[in-house]
Parts: C-alpha cells; structure tokens; sequence
C-alpha cells in the first residue's frame, strides 16, 4: 500500500509537471502574481494569470493566433483585469513580459508538435510521396517525390493564407513532376490531398517567428494582374496614351531583398495560357514610405523589350501587333507593402532575402536578428609577422551601413550600355577598426628633430618649428596606428546587373590614434646626449578619406573588389613636427603640416554557406604617400566574420 501511493504521488508530480509547461512569478501592479502556459490536445495554448495571495483573484484564456502583438494586447488586458492600478512604468513592463512569455511558449509549441506530415498516394500510372516542413523563415515547404524515380521531385515553398491558392498551387507542381496533364478525377483528387495537406500543416505549424527577428511588414502580392503597351498615337496629334488588357493570372513571383533594395524582381504572368516573364532593369528602393509610394510608377519590361519607348507615332492597332515584345507591368499594380510601425523606426525594409512565391499570398516579412546586426571582420597579416613589420598581427574592423536616399534612376541611353542606374547619397556608413600590433613595435618611435638641426645636410632647417624637437612621418603614423573610428557618405553610385558590378563613390572621415614612444635627450652645444628616459603617450589624427569602389557580383558564394582611397592626414601633438622625404634624396625632408597617402586595395570574400554566415576574406593593399611612392608598406591578410551580438547560427 505504501509503495501504491509512492507511485500515485509520482504519477501526479509527472503529470501535474506535464500539464504545467511554464510558469513564472513576478512583484507588480502592487501585487505577486503568477503567470503559466500549458499546451492543449487541440495545440492550443491554456493561459493562466493568478494573484499570489488571493486564489480566488484568477483568469484563464485560450489562445491559439500567430501574431505576436495580438498576444502582447490581450496578455496585458487580461493581466489588468486582476490587478490593481498599474503604472506606466508597469504597464510597459508588462509588455516587456509578454513578450518573453510568446517566445517561451513558442519553444514549447514546436517541442511539442511534429515537424512534418508526409503522405503516399497512387494516382495517375505511379506512386508519389508528398511532405510538409516548415522552413527557417515559417514558410510551408514541401516536397513531392516519384516513388518510383528519386529524382523526378518537386520542392517549393508556400507562405500565403489562402487554402484555396494552396490547393491549386500543390495541383500544379504535382502535376509538373512528370509533366502529365492529369484527368479531371485526378485533379480533383489532387485538389483535396492539397486541401487535406493544408489541415495537416496549419494543425503543426509553430505558434510564432523567433522574436529576436522583428516583423517589418507584410507583403501582398496580387492573384492577376493587366499588362499595359505605352505608345504615341498619331491620330490623337502624338499624345501619349497606354492600352490596359484584361486581368491575368499571376504565376511565380521571385524577389531578392538586398541592403534596402529590391534588387532583382522575375514575375510570370499566364496570357492566354503562355507565360511571360517581366524583369527590373535596376534595384528599386524599399526603405521608405516615400519608396513604396513610388511602386505605383516603376514599370517592369518584358524580358527582351526595349529598355527606352519608341517615340514613333503609330495608331492603337499598330502599337498592338508591335507592341508585344514590350509590354510591362506596374510594380505597384503587383505588390502592396504594409510597413509594421515601430519607435525609432524608419527604416522598413527586410532582412537581405529571396523570396519565391506565387500571386495572391501575403507575405510575412522580418527584420535581421538582433544578433546579426553587427558583423565583425577579423583578419590577420602575413606581412605583419615579422618582428620588423608593424602591420598589426591581429586587425579587427566593425561597419554598418545605415541606409539614406534608396532610390536609383535609370541612365539616358549614351551611358546605358555600360551603366544602367545610379543614385546619390545611399548611405552613411560608421566603421571602427582595432589593430593589435607586434610586441616590438606597439610603439611608433619618433624621430629626433634636434639631431637634423645639427646636421642638416642639404635641408633648410630655418623653416622648423623652433619649438619643436621631434618628427614623425604621415605615413608611419598611419601604420601604427592602434585605434580608427570614423563614418562614410556615400556620394555617388552606379550598378550595372548584366555587367554584375556596382561603384561606389565615397567621402569618409577618421580619427586615428598612434601610440608612440619618446626618448628625453639633453641638448649641449655641440652634441645631443641621449638620458634614457622615455616617455609613451598617443598621438591623435583627423584623416579625410575619399574612396572610390568597384565590386564585381558573378554569384552569392562569391565577389570581388577594387578600392582606391586618398587618406588627408592631419596630426594634432604639439612640440612635433610632421616631415615627408624625398624619394631622390631619402635624407632631404620635406615640411607639411599635412599630407596625402593613398591605398590600393583587392578584396576577396567567399561565403562559406547559404546563409551567408561565416564569411571568409582575402586582402591585399598597398599604402604610399602620393608624393613619394618609395615610402610605402604592403599588407597580405586573410580573415573571417563574425557577429558580436552572438554566435553565429
């Protein structure tokens, strides 16, 4: 008996444990109360809130939505019901939980439902498996596989709402994987698997996206959409007017998303039961509200139509037998953007993606993780291995581009042959780099003025700063440098997608720091004696850094770069002086207050995976002064990324 009711307990603590998946108690609202979550048989989610000490002072709700800000209103509304007056404080507090809370009960929600459904059937002359994931982005993905024949398979993504257009798309590519047309019985049948497939999905898809990604908006693509012909009439005295044909089915929809653009768009439209495919020439902005209001005026081309309208009058007739080759669509005809509003937001484009879809779903879209946010490029130098090469053994740069003027305009047609867009002002970009140097030259070590005043040679030294005793080289100064933070504007920019380049030109502004080390001498009158003592401090430069960028784009495992960049030196230490040498006449110094150098720099970046995640890097540079190319040092470095906010995943 007694071993009975050991295990009756047991039995009980288990499945009390089992029912109460999460729970949590906080001080608030004047009050300690609990909150808890319990997933149902029907993968519904039990939400109970309870006051500490009052057991009668409770609430229970279901819940069983997708939207994480539906969630966050009712938890608060319910929340209030049992409390007393909260603050504001506490009520953003509450928030703050809530949000917690939705994603604690999503990690339960996807441990405790499958994550696939996979389904055999015979039709047609064969036997096919069809199966249903969810992918990264909580999209459907599904496969369907020949039986027979492993590689005879179709996969495909779906992320819309609509039963009815998941249905017809799971007949579609069913249909494609043999390339049988299917009798109208097994259209049917397949029609229901797709909608039986749709249940099955929508009964195990997770309760919500990760939050550390933040909903930037959603996208509507429409289910048929009208192409247009633009054409001067000449029997309306040359006016311009544009033909509108009926509604068509919009097919495959593929967008890539890239640094604020949408930088390739494809869309088929069916007309009359053939395809037509219409394309960007260049990236279209997507930052802004400004830019999605433009949508309503970008046209996308037949591809192969003339990328300029002929301006030859011809009647309406006319235009339709010529114009077939080079109708387009209206961007904003095809999509609609529903930007998500948060504080401080003002930029409401997606995380860099490709999308493939089809007409009339929604789309939810996200911002990057927050743990992606900032990247960081580590590198580390051949050259400055050697105990003599101060290159900095280790070299770590952080950059973030912050996106201003997202759009383009397409070039007249003189220049679009080589360039097809350009745009001004895209971005401002803050950047720091942390250079770790060899242990023997940390310091930069400054030159001793006082001992070319005694020995001049062929200089003048009646020009030196007569309360000056030490010197040092613009470029030196640079080498050594520890310490460099700064931002980029972006001036100018051109792309070209057939040629696979794009060039940026920028302007940018540094403040760099160079440790340095000074040894105290004693000046006599006729020698200067050394009194080993030295003193180590810093030296601080403003640098105006104009730079000019080609970068070649032939895939995404891949690309390339040119970089030229002018460095405007300016160094603020008082007592020295900054001096250039010849390169005839390597003892004859030069006096400048300030100085040019320049770099020329190839830049190699290899994408180890499909996510881009874990890139590695190959750079080569080359830095001189502008005025004497013999006073240069060259740097071979190879590196890696990595995210600061977290590991990569």
């Amino acid at each position: 008996m007694k071993h009975l009711s050991i295990l009756l307990v047991i039995i009980l603590f288990f499945a009390r444990a089992r029912a109460q998946d999460f729970s949590k108690t906080i001080p608030i609202c004047n009050g300690i109360f609990t909150y808890s979550a319990t997933i149902q048989p029907d993968k519904s989610v039990k939400i109970t809130i309870q006051n500490v000490n009052s057991a009668a002072n409770k609430v229970e709700y279901p819940y069983s939505g997708n939207s994480v800000d539906d969630f966050r209103t009712i938890f608060k509304m319910q929340f209030q019901r049992i409390a007393s007056t909260c603050t504001l404080a506490e009520v953003i507090g509450l928030e703050n939980e809530a949000s917690s809370f939705w994603n604690t009960i999503r990690r339960l929600s996807m441990a405790a439902l499958p994550q696939s459904y996979s389904k055999t059937i015979a039709i047609g002359n064969g036997s096919y498996t069809y199966t249903g994931t969810f992918d990264t982005d909580n999209s459907m993905k599904i496969t369907i596989v020949d039986v027979a024949d492993a590689n005879k398979k179709v996969e495909y993504n779906f992320s819309g709402s609509d039963v009815t257009m998941f249905m017809a798309v799971f007949q579609r590519n069913f249909l494609r994987i043999n390339g049988f047309s299917g009798s109208d019985s097994e259209r049917d049948i397949l029609l229901k698997e797709g909608n039986s497939l749709w249940l099955q999905m929508t009964a195990i898809r997770p309760l919500l996206e990760p939050l550390d990604a933040p909903e930037s908006g959603k996208l509507y693509i429409a289910g048929k959409l009208r192409y247009n012909i633009s054409f001067v009439n000449k029997d309306k005295n040359g006016k311009e007017e544009t033909f509108h044909s009926k509604d068509y089915s919009v097919q495959d929809v593929h967008i890539e998303f890239n640094n604020g653009y949408m930088e390739n768009i494809v869309v088929v439209l069916l007309v009359k039961g053939k395809p037509r495919t219409y394309v960007n020439i260049y990236g279209i902005g997507f930052t802004s509200i400004e830019n999605q209001n433009k949508l309503k005026s970008i046209r996308l081309y037949e591809r192969g139509a003339k990328a300029f309208r002929d301006k030859k009058p011809m009647t309406l007739d006319e235009a339709m037998r010529s114009g077939e080759d080079r109708t387009y669509i209206v961007l904003g005809d095809l999509l609609q953007y529903k930007n998500k509003l948060e504080v401080d937001r003002r930029d409401y484009s997606p995380k860099d993606m490709v999308i493939n879809t089809y007409g009339g779903q929604d789309i939810q879209l996200y911002k990057e993780q927050t743990n992606k946010l900032f990247e960081a490029h580590i590198y580390s130098d051949f050259i400055g291995l050697q105990e003599d090469k101060p290159n900095g053994l280790i070299q770590t740069e952080v950059e973030k581009r912050i996106n201003i003027n997202t759009a383009q305009w397409q070039t007249c047609r003189f220049w679009f042959p080589i360039v097809k867009s350009f745009g001004i002002f895209q971005y401002i970009k803050p950047t720091i780099t942390l250079s770790k140097l060899e242990q023997h030259n940390k310091h930069y070590v400054l030159g001793d003025l006082d001992s070319i005043r005694y020995h001049p040679g062929e200089n003048d030294t009646a020009s030196l700063n007569k309360n000056a005793h030490r010197y040092a080289t613009p470029l030196e100064l640079y080498q050594h440098q520890s310490f460099s933070a700064g931002c980029d504007l972006n001036v100018l920019f051109f792309a070209n997608h057939n040629l696979k380049f794009n060039v940026y030109l920028d302007i940018g502004g540094r403040l760099g720091i160079t440790p340095v080390i000074d040894s105290f001498t004693i000046v006599g009158p006729e020698k200067i004696t050394k009194t080993g003592v030295t003193r180590e401090y810093t030296i601080n430069t403003l640098q105006i850094v104009p730079q000019v960028k080609l970068v070649f784009l032939p895939e995404e495992r891949f690309n390339f770069a040119l970089s030229y960049s002018a460095i405007y030196i300016t160094p603020f230490a008082s007592g020295v002086e900054l001096l250039g040498f010849g390169k005839d006449d390597p003892q004859k110094f030069t006096l400048q207050r300030n100085k040019w150098l320049n770099t020329m720099e190839l830049l190699m970046s290899f994408n180890v995976n499909k996510s881009g995640e874990g890139k590695l890097f190959g750079r080569a540079r080359f830095n001189a002064e502008v005025a004497n190319y013999n006073s240069n040092f060259a740097q071979i470095q190879v590196g890696y990324s990595t995210y600061i906010l977290g590991k990569n995943k």
